[in-house]
């Protein structure tokens, strides 16, 4: 019996010039793998499980990844070697590309990109019927050659970044989508790890407490209910609606509460967003897959609150670090690259509605300026005020794609928005300067810059570009400017290649 991990099938892509770990189950006494004239012995642990590592390989091998042991052997066909990464988070990395706003024609074939979904699940072995803006089922299935139908039901984030990537490299590219909409950091880091930190264990704590005080009886009534109303969804054609009513209607009113399905219980055995969960039954099926990076999309769940002791900002760059570090760990790669998307624009309760959506997008952009291999994309500018997920994932994924060809494969990309870099206030008037500024400018009239006052009231600033800076003058009793530093205004400043703004605050206070 040879068994090896789920991620190895016929289409599959086996990442380019690292070491390629290849595991699975067996129960022979040896037992090695080959692909395209590369051979590895694997080591047989006593439980049967196996790992081999290939050698590098050079990008553009094509050919039969082959496992053989004493009197077995097993095959894959149309294996490639190139660029694969990983993409994570909650549902803005979720949704498909079937309900967002595209140009016409990005969504086609290519033999050369290749997708890979996880199948969400809460338990090892589960078939849990699931919607994630459509019904799906958490089945194994191989590796997918992207056809036009296999782009559109796919994370559309992960597609863009993808079909960006394998034009800019010419190389096959893989995108792997590990990812669950409302989940939080703390999800997908190991339970071990968020203990370690009075920052990340609260989270464990609460949960933990939550969970203890339930009547477990009830919560598995209430689970099945939620799932047996699920399940009732399984026919409905998503596309054929999306054609219908239009990818917008359907982001608002297509999900089972508009369909009458009971809510999922909260906190409870199989609740999917227990701390380090996901870690364990999704992430580690992949772990350690040799991949070049991981693109991150997530934060709106923990951007719902602000613990009493530490700030939003402070609390997710310490999940956040510590779900990186766990992940470096877990795939071995100390230096594993993570792009993220900065929280797009969203009203969460109106314009000037507690801002803790802002003190995550403080932490995603300080993470991204700290170094370590994270980075930062801006998407404050396609939010929409009373849409959560915003249509415009074409631009997400492209600005991903930008930043990692720069960065990780050293093009020549412009991909850094501007940021404060000067501030002064001469004769009433404040002047903010940014990098990364060159030919600034603004779609219509300038929006999105306002002033703070001593008593916490917002003002909008007669703000006015100037080359690669901003003016305005200072009303009485102003302690801060800023730019989209709230849940939502419209925003349209951008530099000249097209990047926006990113949101940003700056005390006025001497």
């Amino acid at each position: 019996m040879i068994e090896p991990a789920f991620l190895f099938t016929d289409h599959a892509v086996l990442q380019a010039e690292m070491p390629v770990p290849v595991w699975g189950k067996t129960d022979r006494a040896t037992l090695s793998v080959a692909f395209g004239g590369y051979t590895a012995d694997a080591e047989i642990r006593a439980d049967g499980s196996f790992l081999a590592t290939l050698p590098p390989l050079p990008a553009g091998m094509r050919g039969t990844l082959t496992f053989t042991g004493e009197g077995e052997s097993l095959s894959f066909g149309d294996v490639v070697s190139g660029e694969v990464w990983l993409a994570g988070g909650q549902s803005n990395m979720e949704h498909p590309t079937l309900m967002t706003e595209y140009t016409a024609h990005a969504v086609a074939e290519d033999a050369d990109l290749r997708l890979f979904t996880v199948p969400r699940r809460t338990y090892p072995g589960a078939d849990i019927f699931g919607w994630h803006f459509e019904p799906v089922e958490s089945l194994d299935r191989p590796w997918q050659i992207c056809t036009r139908k296999e782009a559109l039901h796919f994370s559309a984030i992960g597609y863009f970044f993808g079909r960006k990537l394998h034009r800019a490299l010419g190389v096959p590219v893989g995108i792997i989508s590990c990812n669950w909409g409302a989940t939080l950091v703390e999800n997908w880091t190991r339970r071990e790890r968020l203990l370690a930190d009075p920052l990340t264990r609260i989270y464990v704590d609460e949960q933990d407490a939550a969970e203890a005080a339930i009547d477990e009886a009830a919560w598995h009534a209430a689970y099945r209910a939620h799932l047996d109303g699920r399940r009732s969804l399984a026919d409905i054609d998503m596309e054929e609606e999306v054609r219908e009513n239009g990818a917008a209607y359907c982001l608002r009113h297509g999900g089972p509460e508009a369909r009458g399905v009971p809510g999922e219980p909260g906190p409870g055995p199989l609740y999917y967003r227990r701390p380090g969960l996901l870690r364990e039954t999704m992430l580690a099926r992949v772990t350690p897959y040799a991949l070049r990076g991981v693109i991150w999309h997530q934060g709106e769940s923990n951007g719902r609150r602000e613990c009493a002791d530490f700030s939003a900002k402070a609390w997710y760059r310490a999940l956040f670090s510590a779900m990186a570090a766990d992940w470096r760990e877990a795939f071995g790669r100390p230096d594993l690259p993570f792009y993220m998307v900065q929280l797009a624009a969203f009203s969460l309760g109106g314009e000037n509605a507690a801002d803790t959506w802002f003190g995550v997008r403080e932490a995603q952009r300080e993470l991204g300026e700290a170094g370590n291999g994270f980075y930062t994309v801006v998407s404050y500018d396609l939010g929409e005020s009373d849409n959560i997920h915003p249509a415009k994932k074409q631009p997400m994924g492209e600005r991903l794609a930008a930043a990692a060809l720069a960065e990780t494969y050293h093009k020549d990309e412009r991909w850094r928005s501007p940021v404060p870099d000067g501030c002064e206030k001469t004769n009433g008037v404040l002047r903010v300067t940014f990098r990364e500024a060159r030919g600034l400018f603004a779609t219509s009239d300038v929006f999105g810059f306002f002033f703070t006052l001593s008593d916490g009231r917002r003002v909008v600033a007669e703000a006015a570009l100037d080359g690669n800076a901003v003016t305005a003058p200072v009303p009485e009793g102003a302690v801060a400017f800023g730019y989209g530093d709230c849940n939502y205004t419209p925003a349209n400043v951008y530099n000249e290649v097209g990047l926006p703004l990113f949101p940003f605050r700056l005390s006025l206070k001497s």
